[in-house]
C-alpha cells in the first residue's frame, strides 16, 4: 500500500475515492456541466442559456490587472485574498452560488 503524507496507509476505499473522484473529474467538461449532457447532440439548440454573474475575486484582479502602470513581478502571480472578517461582518444567507 501506499503511504499518505502523515505515515498512514493508503486503505482499499482511499484508491477507490480516488479513481471515483478522478472519473468525475474526467467527465467534467471547462464549462461546468458533465461532457455526456453539455456536449450530447440532442442538447443542441437552446437547451442551454447564460447568465452574467460576477466573481468579486476575478473582478478584483481585474481592475488590478488594467490599472495604468500595472507591470507584475517576473514570476508573480496575483491571487485574490479574502479580507472579510466573516466573525465580525458575517455574510447574509443567500445570494450565492
Amino acid at each position: 500500500m501506499a503511504w499518505l503524507g502523515r505515515g498512514e496507509q493508503w486503505t482499499e476505499k482511499d484508491f477507490l475515492l480516488t479513481l471515483a473522484y478522478t472519473e468525475y473529474l474526467e467527465g467534467m467538461h471547462s464549462c461546468g456541466y458533465p461532457r455526456h449532457v453539455c456536449q450530447h447532440p440532442d442538447n443542441a439548440g437552446g437547451w442551454f442559456e447564460t447568465e452574467v454573474v460576477t466573481c468579486y475575486a476575478t473582478e478584483a484582479i481585474d481592475l488590478e490587472t488594467s490599472s495604468e502602470g500595472y507591470k507584475p513581478e517576473p514570476g508573480g502571480a496575483l491571487v485574490a485574498v479574502y479580507k472579510r472578517d466573516l466573525s465580525k461582518d458575517p455574510l447574509p444567507p443567500g445570494n450565492g452560488r
